[in-house]
């Protein structure tokens, strides 16, 4: 396997589609499987790094088995722990995606695409990705699509998906968050990473929740993402510390923010995600993303069209499309994992859980409870409050109390026997 030599021109104009309004001009790559490499309010620089194709702003999907080693084809020894990992733009050996079609109207690019296996020599993914671009002042909505159809039928465990992976050039390398337990109430934000602290590789993992973070500069102005899905962020610096603040598109210095939902990618899933990328200074930015989310936050988990971010620890469920419910076998040994939303919960009065159980059997519903602080550590040292209900052969609605007194950013339910179960909804229930 020889790594080929990277084709530069395909960051040049002839491989780009360009949208712009009165504030901003986005540039969607169609040389780079539809991705975004530039990005710019009008008479600034370019915000978006393609030092390799593993960068720009892009679509990437994680999934079994690890490693990921199809038709005795052997994957890059240092992306071994990746698994099944089609990306947007290419593959570590610098071959491109194929566009399958592309169109762009006054106000929106549309692009279809077979991504690659990034740590593989020249494999396509078993799907098709999709994206749609459009302005919105100084704003650009994307919405996403993963069209699936992988030979290996197997159901693999949940992991973490990048939804969307960005990635700018060295100049704007300041990460910043709201990362409090009083979000959308003006509390103080917090520089994750900056030229003092030390931190930003690896990368450093933080629960934003007011759903979004920032890259900027010395001068708190760059870009912002916003997605209110989850509050399970990740990010950070990738480079020497004295490059903290310079370098351009094609240079090794990289900030880096990726929001993070933990998801079961089926072989025949149909997966579809929406972000923000917002241009500006770090009050704009979070003024857009409080208005947002104020407006968009669950409180309700119904399953109709997918799992709501649902993922379990040894067992499956009955697979995609899903039939209104989470269908799954029980034991004492298994998890059934909710989604890492932030959740008030001096704000909640109780939690109703909507399950079918095909025999009596105790169920614990434990809840993360967040202390508003910044930890090292990817997992945080945070206490349970665990409650627990006598379930009843059936399909039923109970009700469990809530006395918190600081945010919920995740939740877990165990077992105590062995059956067959179908979670039908979860829902957080406000005070009057």
């Amino acid at each position: 396997m020889a790594e080929i030599e990277k084709d530069r021109s395909l960051l040049n104009d002839e491989h780009m589609l360009f949208l712009e309004n009165d504030k901003i001009k986005l540039g969607v790559n169609i040389g780079l499987g539809g991705s975004v490499t530039y990005l710019a309010e009008h008479g600034k620089p370019n915000l978006i790094n393609s030092f390799d194709w593993g960068r720009q702003i892009q679509m990437s999907f994680y999934g079994g088995p690890v490693p990921f080693e199809p038709e005795g084809k052997v994957v890059r020894e240092e992306w071994k722990s990746l698994g099944w990992n089609p990306i947007q733009v290419g593959d570590c050996y610098n071959h491109p995606s194929q566009i399958l079609e592309h169109k762009i109207s006054e106000n929106e690019v549309y692009v279809k695409s077979i991504p690659m296996q990034w740590p593989m020599d020249n494999v396509p993914g078993e799907c098709t990705f999709e994206t749609w671009y459009t302005l919105d002042g100084m704003n650009v909505n994307v919405r996403c699509r993963l069209n699936n159809n992988r030979v290996d039928k197997k159901q693999y465990g949940g992991r973490h998906q990048e939804l969307p992976a960005v990635y700018t050039n060295g100049v704007w390398y300041k990460l910043i968050s709201y990362i409090g337990n009083d979000p959308c109430t003006g509390d103080s934000v917090t520089e994750i990473c900056n030229k003092e602290n030390n931190r930003g590789w690896p990368w450093v993992g933080f629960k934003a929740t007011e759903g979004w973070a920032a890259l900027v500069d010395d001068n708190n102005y760059g870009l912002g993402v916003y997605n209110g899905d989850t509050c399970d962020w990740i990010g950070g610096f990738a480079g020497d510390r004295n490059t903290m603040g310079v370098g351009g598109e094609k240079d090794f210095p990289t900030g880096y923010i990726s929001p993070l939902c933990c998801d079961i990618i089926d072989h025949n899933i149909v997966y579809e995600y929406e972000y923000t990328l917002i241009i500006g200074d770090v009050e704009s930015i979070r003024d857009y993303a409080v208005n947002r989310i104020n407006a968009e936050r669950k409180s309700k988990y119904t399953f109709e069209k997918n799992r709501q971010h649902f993922s379990y620890v040894r067992t499956t469920d009955a697979g995609f499309p899903l039939n209104g419910c989470l269908d799954f076998d029980f034991n004492p040994g298994i998890f059934v994992i909710g989604p890492t939303d932030f959740h008030d919960g001096r704000k909640i009065d109780h939690i109703l859980v909507d399950i079918d159980l095909d025999q009596d059997c105790e169920v614990h519903m434990h809840l993360k409870c967040y202390d508003g602080q910044f930890h090292e550590e990817r997992h945080y040292p945070c206490p349970f409050n665990v409650n627990t209900f006598n379930g009843k052969v059936g399909r039923h609605t109970y009700n469990l109390p809530i006395d918190c007194d600081s945010g919920i950013i995740e939740y877990l339910f165990t077992f105590g026997a062995s059956g067959h179960a179908k979670i039908y909804s979860v829902e957080f229930v406000m005070k009057e």
